[in-house]
């Protein structure tokens, strides 16, 4: 190797300012190759002409293409219209990753204020699957008249070991109740009259474990919705509680993009 305008594997990654590594696996997957390979040392020769394709890759790298994108884009010359479409692209892409930025900052300002409570909530979000119920949808004046209304429902559909709860469709203070009691209903159920069969519908519900303490129930209840505002989560649904022997589970569906 006699050529006096070669530049070696490391002079070349200083000039681009990425490591001679960096430059090794670019040659290994084909995507930039050195000038020059000496066949007997396997030592990598690179030109100047290649600063201006190696700055093309940067480029496209930084802008968060992958490497196949790159790949595909340094095949020949694109058009306009695919370039376009390239950008359109990264931009989406770009556009998502701020999105979840601020999802994830909304999230640790929520659990900065969660430490300042005197005992936090611990909130999780799981998706819950559909599921089989029986329901009785009824309206109420008091909180407390729901449990005629399950004890009904229990001694009807018999959920002894299955899954049971109820569903809020309307609570507010001062306001109308209604209510949902359910049961998980087998497939060979037969649900009388007075009662539904439907489907319970799959979602991402944010969650919250209470003791049946009325007052523990409803400090749950507000420190979950504090928690959704603060991570700007949207409801998608009837709130939802769940029996869970001595506790209550509170969830909130959520809309999920």
């Amino acid at each position: 190797m006699t050529n006096p305008e070669f530049i070696t594997i490391t002079a070349f990654a200083e000039l681009c300012g990425v490591s001679a590594k960096t430059l090794r696996f670019y040659s290994e997957i084909g995507l930039f190759r050195p000038a020059f390979t000496d066949p007997r040392t396997r030592y990598r020769f690179y030109l100047q002409g290649q600063l201006r394709d190696f700055a093309r890759i940067q480029a496209m790298r930084e802008c968060g293409a992958s490497l196949s994108e790159t790949r595909r884009a340094l095949r020949g010359k694109p058009s306009a219209a695919e370039q376009r479409r390239f950008l359109q692209r990264l931009r989406s892409a770009k556009l998502e990753s701020i999105d979840e930025a601020r999802r994830s900052l909304a999230w640790v300002e929520g659990a900065l204020l969660d430490l300042e409570e005197q005992a936090p909530l611990h909130v999780t979000i799981k998706y819950c699957a559909a599921v089989r119920v029986a329901s009785m949808r009824t309206d109420l004046k008091h909180y407390a008249d729901v449990h005629q209304h399950e004890n009904s429902l229990w001694q009807a559909v018999a959920p002894e070991g299955r899954l049971h709860g109820v569903l809020w469709h309307s609570c507010a203070d001062g306001g109308p109740l209604e209510c949902e009691p359910f049961v998980e209903a087998k497939p060979e159920s037969i649900c009388p009259t007075s009662y539904q069969l439907r489907e319970l519908s799959g979602t991402h519900v944010a969650r919250a474990f209470s003791s049946l303490d009325d007052e523990e129930a409803e400090a749950t209840y507000v420190g979950l919705s504090r928690w959704i505002r603060a991570r700007g989560y949207r409801l998608a649904g009837a709130r939802r509680e769940i029996y869970r022997g001595q506790l209550l589970e509170i969830q909130y569906p959520l809309q999920m993009e």
